[in-house]
């Protein structure tokens, strides 16, 4: 069995905005992966939302500005600039990675953030998040893990998700085809890559291993 070194995290844009930017470094999850600390994640920003104004259909995307800033917002900001790159977009695509050094357990209670190691201090700011947010996302048991984030990394030139391995995936066509892991049109393996983003994590092989 291979060593679990990593894992793969749906982020929601906004939330996706606010750790590129430094300002969020702690992800709070309902539970947390069977491996000890520190490991690796890495960072998709899931889909965009669409609304509606002046009767016409806009997307709330992340992406990246000529200045290389990251921003959440209505794309038509960046509608005016010529050869605007396409990997500027970000939804739907592995944005970065960082290292989660630490996990600790937390409950709420009365309105309170109790957390078991106190390990960071205010979980709250850390978390851009309020006592409500982290209530009505937990549920009823109000109890989840924070993950902090350090040694963050925003790629350049974002990842699709089809280049992610599956943990310890059984791939047939390695052992039939010379070309490892493809299917006879040439297309990777969907034994073995990623297809579709988890809900909210899941188990990957570091990205180092897909180059060889």
């Amino acid at each position: 069995m291979k060593e679990i070194k990593a894992v793969l995290l749906s982020i929601k844009p906004k939330s996706c905005e606010l750790i590129a930017s430094g300002k969020k470094t702690v992800e709070i999850r309902k539970n947390r992966p069977k491996i000890d600390v520190p490991f690796k994640c890495y960072i998709y920003c899931t889909k965009p939302k669409q609304f509606i104004y002046s009767a016409s259909m806009f997307l709330d995307e992340l992406y990246r500005l000529p200045n290389g800033k990251i921003k959440f917002g209505c794309s038509m900001e960046v509608a005016g600039y010529e050869n605007y790159p396409d990997n500027y977009v970000l939804n739907s695509k592995v944005i970065g990675e960082f290292v989660c050094d630490d996990i600790d357990k937390i409950a709420v209670f009365d309105d309170i953030l109790y957390c078991v190691n106190n390990t960071q201090a205010n979980k709250l700011k850390q978390a851009c998040l309020t006592i409500e947010d982290i209530k009505a996302y937990l549920g009823i048991k109000n109890s989840g893990y924070t993950w902090h984030i350090s040694d963050l990394v925003i790629y350049d030139k974002p990842k699709k998700l089809s280049e992610f391995k599956k943990y310890d995936s059984e791939c047939l066509w390695r052992s039939i085809q010379e070309n490892g892991c493809k299917d006879l049109d040439g297309n990777k393996c969907r034994d073995c890559y990623l297809q579709r983003p988890p809900q909210s994590w899941c188990y990957v092989e570091e990205f180092e291993r897909l180059e060889e």
